[in-house]
C-alpha cells in the first residue's frame, strides 16, 4: 500500500506536554496554567497525558497474564479480557506501556459492556493499538523476495457496499485508473517506511509489494534482509457501539479497513455520548475514523496518513470537535469525488469544527454533503489540501468564521445548493478561486428517508441568504480560474440574477497579486437569458456599479497581498477596518470568540495566548507576539460588555509576569503572563459581564485571545 509522508506528531502544532493549573502568584512570577489544550492542534505526544485512575480501574499489560485479577500487580494481558473482569458501569480500563495487537469490539459474553466504559493509558505510558505483524522467513526467488502462505485476504470492495462495483456515474468514480490497487487494504512496511502495492508481479520495484492472492504469496521489490518488516493483517481496531464509551491517551496504527468497514476506529449507533480524546489514528489502509451516532466529541485528535478519508460521518447529530489535526488523506489517490476528504459529512445535523488543523490532504479538505443542517466551522487552519478547502454542498445553516483558508489547489470555499450561511473573518487566498457558489438542477426530495430529522424540511438544496463580511479575498500569481475570478456566483439553472439568489457581500478586501494572470475580479449572474449573459467585471467599482454588492469593500491594486508574514492583516489594512468592516453579530460573536460588535478585517490571530480564566479577583491568562520574540512585555486592552453587548468598561495593562509552561512551549523568554486584579465592585450588581482581552501586535493593532469569558457580580 502506502507512499507515505510521515509526520512527527509530538511535532504536529506546538510540542507542549504541560498540564498545570493556576494555584498561586507571588510578585511577578505566576505558576504554570493548561496551556496544552489551549495550543496543541491534534493529540499530544503519547505518554505525555497524566489521567487519574479510579480505585476500581482493571489493568492490563502486555506482560500480564491471561488469569490475571485485572489489578495493577496482576494485570491481564489484553483489553478483550479486561471486558470481562468488568461487572458494572463506570468502570475503567487502564492500559500499561506497550503494543496490544487486537480489534475491540462489542463483547456479548462479558457481564457489563452496557454503557459509561473508559479505555486510557497510564500516566506517562506510550500505548499503542497495532493491527499489523512482524513477517520473517523471507527467501530470494530471481529478482524478488517471496513469503509464503500469508492467508490474510481482505474485502477490496470500492464503494461502502461490499461486494459492489464501483460507481458508473462520469466523474463519480471512486477508484482511479491509474491507481487500480486504491481499494486493497493489503499494507506493508518495511523498517517503517510504507511500500506501495502493485496489481502484478512484473511491476515489482523498489519500495513496491505484491500480493499473490492465488499462492497465498508476498513478493517484495527490496532486500528485506536485516530488516523489520511488518504487514496488516486486522481490519478494525476498534467498533464502538454503546453509549459514553470515552477512549483517550492512546495510538491507533496500521489497520487495514476495507471500504465498506468504513473505518479503522468506528462509533456508531447507539454509542451516543462517546468520547475520543488525545487519541492518534495514523496508517489506515481506506478511512480513520467513521461516527455515525449522536452526541460524539472529539477533543484533541490526530488523524493521519489515511488510504482514502480521515474522518466521515453519517447522521452523526451534534458533533462537537475540537483541536483536531487531519492531514495526509487520501494517501492511496482514489479520485477526489465522491467520497475522498480530510473530513467528510453527510445528514449530520449542529456540528461544531473548532481549533483545528486540516491540511495537505490529497482531497478536498472539510466536506459537508447531502442534508447537513447548522454547522459551525471556527477558528481553524484549512490549507493546502489539493482539492477545495471548505465544501458546503446540498446542505443548509453554517457559520464559517476566524478561519484561515489558504492555498488550496481547488476552491477556498465552494457553496453548492446551499443556504442560510454567514461567512465572516476568513483569510480566502492562494487558491484559484476564493468563493465559488453554485445552483445546478439538482432538487431536495420530499420526506428523504435517509433525514428523517425535524430539519430535514428546512434544507432546499437551493441557494439563498449567504451573507459574506469581513473576509480577505485574493488570489496568487497567475491562477485566476479563465471563467471565475476571485468571486463566483453560477445560477446554472438560468433562473436568477446574483442579488435574485440572496448573496450579499460587504466589508472584504480583494486582492490579486498577479494582475497580469487575473482579468476577472468576480463573475457574476446579472440576467437570466443564461450563460453567455454571466458578467465579468474587472474591478471593484465596476462590480458595486452593477449589482450594488460591496459597498463599503476595498481592492488592493497594488502587487502585493494584505496579509503581513503570519497570514492575518498588515496594520495598514486592519486601520481600514473603521470604515469597511462590519461590525460583528453577536452570534457569530459567541461561535468564534470574536468580539462582538468590534470591527476586524480577516480572522484574528487567536493562536497566540489565551484569556485562561475570569473570578472574583483576578483577569488571568497569556499573550505573546511573534514578530516581536523576544519582548518580555506584550500591551492588553480588556473590554468588558454588559448583557446588551455594550462596552462598560475599557482596562489597559501588559502581559509581563513569567509563566514558565509559555517558556518551555517556545514562546519566547515566557514572560507573557498577566494577572490582572479587578474590582467588580464598581459595576452594577447581579450583572452577567462578558470579558474580552485583546493583545497587541509589533504594529500596534489590537487582536482579541481566545476564549470569551464571562462572570456575574
Amino acid at each position: 500500500m502506502k507512499i507515505t509522508k510521515l509526520l512527527k506528531v509530538g511535532a504536529v502544532c506546538s510540542m507542549l506536554v504541560l498540564g498545570f493549573l493556576v494555584l498561586s502568584m507571588t510578585g511577578n512570577k505566576v505558576l504554570a496554567t493548561d496551556t496544552s489544550s489551549v495550543l496543541t492542534k491534534g493529540a499530544l505526544p503519547l505518554g505525555s497525558t497524566n489521567y487519574a485512575i479510579p480505585a476500581d480501574a482493571v489493568f492490563v499489560s502486555p506482560s500480564g497474564s491471561s488469569g490475571g485479577t485485572g489489578t495493577i500487580t496482576n494485570p491481564v494481558d489484553t483489553v478483550a479480557r479486561a471486558q470481562k473482569i468488568i461487572q458494572t458501569e463506570g468502570r475503567t480500563i487502564v492500559l500499561r506501556a506497550g503494543t496490544y495487537h487486537e480489534s475491540l469490539t462489542k463483547d456479548t459474553g462479558a457481564p457489563m459492556w452496557d454503557t459509561g466504559l473508559t479505555i486510557q493509558s497510564y500516566p506517562g505510558e506510550e500505548v499503542w493499538f497495532d493491527g499489523s505483524s512482524a513477517v520473517t522467513g523471507w527467501k530470494k526467488e530471481g529478482t524478488a523476495w517471496v513469503h509464503d502462505n500469508w492467508t490474510i485476504k481482505f474485502d477490496a470492495s470500492p464503494t461502502f457496499t461490499k461486494g459492489a462495483p464501483d460507481f458508473t456515474a462520469e466523474n463519480w468514480k471512486n477508484i482511479n485508473p491509474s491507481y487500480p490497487m486504491a481499494a486493497h487494504p493489503d499494507q506493508i512496511w518495511m523498517n517503517g517506511k510504507a511500500m506501495q502495492q502493485v496489481e502484478s508481479f512484473n511491476k515489482l520495484g523498489l519500495n513496491k509489494f505484491y500480493m499473490d492472492y492465488a499462492t497465498n504469496k508476498i513478493y517484495l521489490g527490496d532486500d528485506p534482509t536485516n530488516k523489520e518488516v511488518r504487514a496488516s493483517d486486522l481490519q478494525i481496531a476498534l467498533s464502538m457501539d454503546v453509549p459514553k464509551i470515552t477512549v483517550r491517551g492512546v495510538g491507533i496504527r496500521r489497520y487495514a479497513p476495507s471500504v465498506p468497514d468504513l473505518g479503522a476506529v468506528r462509533i456508531s449507533e447507539p454509542a451516543t455520548g462517546s468520547k475520543l480524546e488525545n487519541v492518534i489514528i495514523t496508517d489506515s489502509a481506506t478511512s480513520g475514523l467513521q461516527i455515525s451516532t449522536a452526541d460524539v466529541t472529539l477533543q484533541n485528535v490526530t488523524v493521519i496518513n489515511s488510504g482514502l478519508l480521515g474522518i466521515g460521518t453519517n447522521r452523526a447529530h451534534n458533533l462537537k470537535a475540537d483541536k483536531l489535526y487531519v492531514a495526509n488523506s487520501n494517501l492511496e489517490n482514489f479520485n477526489m469525488s465522491p467520497i475522498a476528504s480530510g473530513i467528510k459529512l453527510s445528514r449530520s445535523y449542529s456540528t461544531v469544527i473548532s481549533n483545528s488543523k486540516i491540511v495537505d490532504n490529497k482531497s478536498v479538505g472539510l466536506w459537508f454533503d447531502e442534508d447537513c443542517y447548522d454547522a459551525t466551522v471556527v477558528n481553524n487552519e484549512i490549507s493546502n489540501n489539493m482539492s477545495t478547502g471548505i465544501a458546503f454542498e446540498l446542505s443548509s445553516l453554517a457559520k464559517i468564521a476566524n478561519n484561515r483558508i489558504n492555498n488550496n489547489a481547488g476552491y477556498g470555499l465552494h457553496i453548492f445548493n446551499s443556504d442560510q450561511m454567514e461567512v465572516w473573518n476568513n483569510t480566502l487566498t492562494g487558491s484559484p478561486m476564493s468563493i465559488l457558489i453554485q445552483q445546478d438542477s439538482r432538487k431536495s426530495e420530499k420526506d428523504r428517508y435517509w433525514a428523517p430529522h425535524v430539519y430535514s424540511k428546512d434544507i432546499s438544496w437551493y441557494v439563498n441568504n449567504i451573507k459574506i463580511s469581513n473576509n480577505i479575498l485574493g488570489l496568487p500569481t497567475k491562477m485566476a480560474s479563465p471563467w471565475g475570478g476571485v468571486v463566483a456566483l453560477r445560477d446554472e439553472t438560468y433562473q436568477r440574477t446574483g442579488n435574485q439568489m440572496g448573496v450579499s457581500l460587504n466589508g472584504n478586501v480583494y486582492y490579486r497579486t498577479g494582475l497580469e494572470g487575473a482579468t476577472t475580479l468576480v463573475q457574476w449572474s446579472t440576467k437570466t437569458a443564461g450563460i453567455k449573459d454571466w458578467n465579468s467585471f474587472t474591478n471593484l467599482a465596476a462590480f458595486r456599479k452593477a449589482t450594488g454588492q460591496d459597498s463599503r469593500s476595498i481592492e488592493m491594486t497594488e502587487n502585493s497581498t494584505p496579509l503581513n508574514t503570519n497570514g492575518f492583516a498588515r496594520y495598514d489594512i486592519q486601520q481600514q477596518a473603521s470604515a469597511v468592516a462590519s461590525p460583528i453579530k453577536h452570534a457569530i460573536a459567541i461561535a468564534s470568540d470574536l468580539p462582538s460588535g468590534e470591527k476586524f478585517l480577516g480572522p484574528t490571530p487567536n493562536l497566540l495566548g489565551n484569556l485562561d480564566r475570569v473570578d472574583a479577583k483576578q483577569i488571568i491568562g497569556w499573550a505573546w507576539n511573534p514578530d516581536e520574540p523576544t519582548s518580555i512585555s506584550t500591551n492588553l486592552k480588556i473590554n468588558i460588555y454588559d448583557e446588551q453587548h455594550v462596552v462598560v468598561d475599557t482596562i489597559t495593562t501588559e502581559a509581563n509576569q513569567y509563566r514558565a509552561d509559555i517558556q518551555k512551549a517556545g514562546f519566547g523568554s515566557g514572560y507573557g503572563g498577566f494577572a490582572y486584579t479587578i474590582d467588580w465592585n464598581k459595576y452594577p450588581k447581579n450583572k452577567k459581564y462578558r470579558v474580552v482581552v485583546f493583545a497587541a501586535d509589533d504594529a500596534g493593532v489590537y487582536n482579541p485571545l481566545p476564549n470569551v469569558r464571562y462572570y456575574a457580580n
